[in-house]
């Protein structure tokens, strides 16, 4: 997409995409995810992790945030397909993909700012690294009231 170029495309659809993904989405069959390698297995009900990683952050964000609707803005490259089910397109938005230190703050404000009204509970999980080199973004998010769960 150089150039302001529009990427190449089979069929192209003139139409609002809300309008054409749940049109499309009527005619598709339900499948199973497909995830590479195995899941890890939960640990056992009502016991704590004997560490803090990336399993025991999911199983307790989706703990507390079940029947709510979330936004997961960003997510660390560990994180297992299996650890969360996402069912709407704004679920999960994805990764930036750059593989640069200190955007995930800036992101994840942006993203937050533009999920301000609509429902959603912001969260993004970030590494200490891209935290440290990215938190003056926490200062925008605070002086304009833009909620926002960060977890790093």
């Amino acid at each position: 997409m150089e150039y302001f170029g529009l990427a190449p495309a089979d069929v192209h659809v003139m139409c609002d995409a809300d309008v054409f993904t749940a049109a499309l989405l009527t005619r598709l069959e339900p499948a199973q995810a497909r995830v590479s390698g195995e899941p890890p297995k939960p640990a056992a009900p009502g016991r704590p992790p004997d560490k803090i990683n990336i399993r025991a952050i999911a199983e307790n964000l989706n703990l507390q945030t079940e029947g709510q609707d979330v936004c997961l803005i960003r997510l660390p490259i560990g994180w297992h397909g299996s650890y969360r089910a996402f069912n709407h397109p704004l679920d999960y938005l994805g990764y930036d993909g750059g593989g640069g230190i200190g955007s995930g703050p800036g992101m994840c404000v942006g993203a937050a700012l533009a999920l301000r009204g609509s429902g959603r509970i912001p969260i993004g999980v970030v590494g200490d690294g891209d935290y440290l080199m990215g938190i003056t973004a926490l200062w925008s998010a605070c002086h304009y009231q833009i909620p926002l769960l960060l977890i790093v």
